[in-house]
């Protein structure tokens, strides 16, 4: 007997098998039975081939090793173990049986690059394997698709990674953990990301999977590129990892030509993961703990803070006559220069249900939160100068995401199957005033020394006002799949419902500026900004909307040959919003159209063709 092993890209959060059965006059092999075994998990799924030959599995678990068992009349069964499935690449198995003979059973041992990396095409795969020997200081998934021959890596002075690829910005990128979108899409973020991080834990990813430009009419929803992740399983046997990385400043120099360093700052990162069996062969659970925490140095202070940069002209005893006067007359704390730390923290729990050989479920759960502390000196009458903010003019900027997601997988005969995907995603962005947003921003003119003018800052910036986002996600996702000789066509529907909640109320405190400390103690101002809604009420600015969007869509997958599939497929997209918006006729007056338009009723039509030759 003979078998060769070929993969095709497919836009999924699982996997498949393709196979054909013929003998060795090369003539189909009918009805023959197909058992596929995910060793691991006792996980089986199965499958009879048709009048040419061709059987087919669909929506199996990443990864393996898989066990595949091909029996029936007049030819020996034949059993092939050790098979890895690549996600988002269905495995084609050609296989050549032989007639009957005294052998009980022929055993093949299968291939395990798929655990490994593949380059292939517009696309890159990388196995649990190829993950871990990845080099990643941070943990970042940015670091693995930076593999991806169409992909560049920026790191910005901040230390966000911007991913590029195909020249692309990195926020037309999508990324996907088990199947649920996680993307920044107000642009928030230089990373892409909702979060300032990676949004789930290094360790908890089975496969990864970068595509540049897939044409199957299941992708949707950017223009640079897309980064698929599916999050491990439990299996029939425990295992976990726990792991510690630490780095601080005794890791790095002191000098940097004749300037010299005295700071402090610290990471840390715990790691730990579990994963096995709730019910043998039923039931198995994983789990993914992981906590990041650092103490960052101060970048900006006066003279004797110890920061990196230091205003020569700010002293502490400045800031300490500021704090004393606006203590006295108005009752605010102005803070000071201590960095308080940061952290992140990410939990990803999934469950996965053999409910019987032909029904299959999981079940995920993610929370990530995340926070930084912003350095901030933004006043509207400064443009420049030497300007320092203090503590009460920082901001703590963080991110709350809740996902719940879960799948079933159903084969209801030999040659029909489908997949239905019920998520909601809640992502809460803060930009929080250190010492709250209820006062104004105070801009105190010191001294000038040699041309350069020097502020204290005091207060909320003027961006942080009145400043929250609010995003929930609801999607619902069902394909249904048909093999019929060698053609596999494939039909699918989603919804995505969108609700969006942004309070942005710059000014809405007021920014002042004081041409002394006298002036300020005399509450004396020589300027004032001031915007809110014509109420007073900033909350009377916040944006409450919301839009969905259904798309319908069909495919036919040919498969020519063993070596040349081709692809045919139409995608119908159709957007609609929620609430009104309010025509402004000044609006009207100076441009001729109305303001209140809006994506309601929208839709596009998007053919795809494709083929693959291997």
């Amino acid at each position: 007997m003979t078998v060769t092993f070929f993969t095709t890209v497919q836009a999924q959060i699982t996997t498949a098998i393709r196979g054909t059965v013929v003998d060795q006059q090369d003539k189909a092999v009918v009805d023959a039975s197909v058992k596929i075994t995910h060793t691991a998990s006792g996980t089986v799924s199965l499958a009879s081939s048709n009048e040419n030959g061709v059987f087919s599995a669909r929506g199996m678990r990443v990864g393996g090793p898989y066990s595949v068992e091909i029996s029936g009349s007049g030819f020996s069964a034949v059993r092939i173990d050790d098979l890895y499935l690549a996600l988002d690449r269905t495995l084609n198995l050609p296989v050549t049986v032989q007639a009957e003979t005294t052998l009980e059973e022929i055993v093949v041992t299968g291939t395990r690059r798929s655990v490994g990396y593949e380059n292939k095409g517009l696309g890159t795969d990388f196995g649990i394997e190829a993950l871990e020997e990845v080099a990643s200081i941070d943990r970042d998934i940015t670091d693995a698709a930076a593999q991806n021959p169409f992909a560049i890596v920026n790191v910005q002075s901040g230390g966000a990674k911007e991913l590029t690829i195909a020249g692309a910005n990195n926020r037309f990128n999508s990324l996907t953990v088990d199947g649920v979108a996680l993307n920044d899409r107000f642009g928030l973020n230089a990373n892409g990301y909702p979060t300032q991080r990676s949004p789930i834990s290094y360790d908890a990813i089975e496969s990864l999977s970068i595509q540049t430009a897939p044409f199957d009419v299941e992708y949707n929803g950017f223009t640079g590129g897309t980064i698929n992740a599916v999050t491990k399983s439990g299996t029939n046997e425990f295992f976990g990892s726990v792991a510690y990385y630490s780095t601080d400043d005794s890791l790095i120099g002191d000098k940097n030509k004749d300037q010299d360093f005295n700071f402090t700052f610290e990471e840390e990162t715990t790691v730990a993961t579990l994963g096995g069996p709730i019910i043998q062969d039923k039931l198995f659970f994983f789990v993914a703990y992981d906590k990041y925490e650092e103490i960052a140095p101060l970048q900006n202070g006066p003279l004797g803070s110890g920061a990196l940069n230091i205003q020569q002209d700010i002293t502490l005893d400045d800031v300490a006559e500021v704090r004393g006067i606006v203590s006295d007359v108005w009752g605010f704390d102005i803070g000071g220069f201590n960095k308080a730390p940061a952290q992140d923290e990410k939990i990803l729990a999934n469950v996965d249900w053999n409910i019987n050989d032909a029904h299959r479920a999981k079940f995920t759960y993610i929370s990530t939160e995340g926070n930084t502390i912003q350095e901030q000196n933004g006043n509207n009458f400064l443009a420049s100068g030497n300007i320092l903010g203090a503590s009460s003019a920082w901001y703590d900027r963080s991110e709350e995401i809740e996902t719940f997601t879960g799948h079933l997988f159903s084969d209801w005969t030999p040659n029909f199957s489908t997949q239905l995907k019920i998520a909601s995603t809640e992502q809460a962005t803060g930009q929080n005033s250190l010492n709250g947003a209820e006062f104004p921003s105070f801009a105190v003119f010191l001294r000038e020394v040699d041309g350069d003018k020097n502020y204290l800052v005091i207060g909320p910036d003027r961006f942080r006002h009145g400043n929250s986002l609010n995003q929930e996600f609801f999607q619902v996702k069902a394909i249904a799949e048909y093999v019929t000789g060698n053609h596999l066509i494939k039909f699918g529907f989603e919804r995505e419902e969108v609700d969006v909640n942004n309070l942005f109320a710059q000014n809405s405190e007021g920014s002042y500026v004081f041409d002394s400390t006298d002036d300020l103690r005399n509450a004396t101002a020589s300027g004032l900004l001031y915007d809110n809604a014509v109420t007073n009420n900033e909350n009377d600015l916040r944006a409450i909307w919301g839009y969905e969007s259904n798309s319908f869509y069909i495919q036919d997958t040919w498969d020519i040959a063993d070596d040349l599939t081709l692809d045919f497929g139409i995608r119908y997209d159709r957007y609609g919003s929620n609430g009104s918006i309010r025509e402004n006729q000044n609006f009207v007056d100076n441009y001729g159209y109305s303001n209140a338009n809006d994506i309601d009723g929208l839709d596009v039509v998007l053919p795809r063709a494709s083929f693959e030759w291997n």
